[in-house]
């Protein structure tokens, strides 16, 4: 057994950026989101002492963690308001590190009697990422990626040539219900998860984003006006905030509390909304360790 050199956030990071350089529909990270919603540039490291704080008028709660590559955009890069996605739909995507299985001893050897990889499942991380996924059929994909590599080397040559994501595929928290690990060969192909699960589709980010997610019914292209863009963005994060707050008392007291302190200071309740709501997403996405993006699904169709 070969568990992979790299750490998850490394493998997170590469992607992260390779997917916004261009290597697959064009996103936009939340904190654009964010500062299209509130009206202010929110493209900083959101710590104790950050002016978005002083901006709402209140402190930033103990336990709530925005982290600072969620809101950091290259300079030049924010698109203009009309710009923005007028259907969003979000890509919520778990990272995780593979082993490289090359003895006839592996578990799930059986399955595939060649070399394979896999990567275990964190029971925490995937019920909270089988509910999101439940609870927002049609305005979020939610999924696990892991590379058909292992290698320091391995990633700096993906990395280089521009094929980290075409060399990672993704898999629905749905489909490993009840398994503890999920199997491969190689991106793109089948997977199976642990012990004798059914070969399920390991597809490219590209397989997803081909065509509407198989949870979603497409819908019509049409031209929005900037309210209605405004409302699509809104409305859309009210969703995954629910779905994100569902079963989490711990993180929903927190939201509560902390929109209560902004609903005391001279804030809009519109805005005291949407920067509660994008609180509570980017809370849960933090604590799982999973990367949220946004994507305009007109684009997609």
């Amino acid at each position: 057994m070969t568990i992979a050199d790299f750490e998850e956030k490394t493998y997170e990071v590469v992607y992260d950026v390779e997917l916004s350089e261009g290597a697959g529909p064009t996103p936009w990270a939340p904190g654009q989101v964010l500062e299209h919603l509130v009206g202010f540039d929110a493209a900083a490291s959101p710590d104790a002492s950050h002016v978005l704080w002083h901006v709402l008028g209140a402190p930033r709660p103990k336990g709530l963690v925005l982290l600072p590559e969620h809101w950091t955009g290259a300079p030049g890069r924010r698109p203009a308001k009309k710009r923005l996605p007028s259907d969003p739909i979000s890509f919520m995507v778990q990272f995780k590190r593979p082993e490289m299985i090359r003895s006839h001893a592996g578990k799930q050897w059986n399955l595939w009697r060649r070399p394979y990889f896999r990567f275990k499942l964190d029971p925490a991380q995937q019920r909270t990422l089988k509910r999101l996924e439940m609870n927002t059929v049609g305005d979020a994909i939610v999924r696990y990626a892991a590379p058909a590599f292992v290698t320091n080397q391995e990633m700096d040559v993906a990395r280089l040539s521009g094929q980290v994501i075409s060399s990672s595929g993704h898999v629905s928290p749905a489909i490993l219900s009840g398994h503890s690990v999920w199997t491969y060969l190689t991106a793109g192909s089948a997977g199976r998860p642990n012990p004798t699960g059914k070969e399920s589709p390991f597809d490219r980010l590209s397989d997803l984003f081909r065509e509407p997610d198989d949870y979603e019914e497409p819908r019509p292209t049409s031209t929005s006006s900037e309210v209605e863009t405004f409302d699509a963005i809104r409305k859309h994060v009210e969703i995954l905030a629910n779905a994100a707050l569902d079963r989490q008392p711990e993180v929903r007291r927190i939201v509560r509390t902390w929109s209560r302190q902004l609903s005391q200071r001279d804030i809009p309740p519109a805005t005291v909304v949407s920067v509660s709501n994008f609180a509570a997403v980017q809370t849960v996405m933090s604590r799982v360790g999973a990367s949220w993006w946004v994507f305009d699904r007109n684009a997609l169709l």
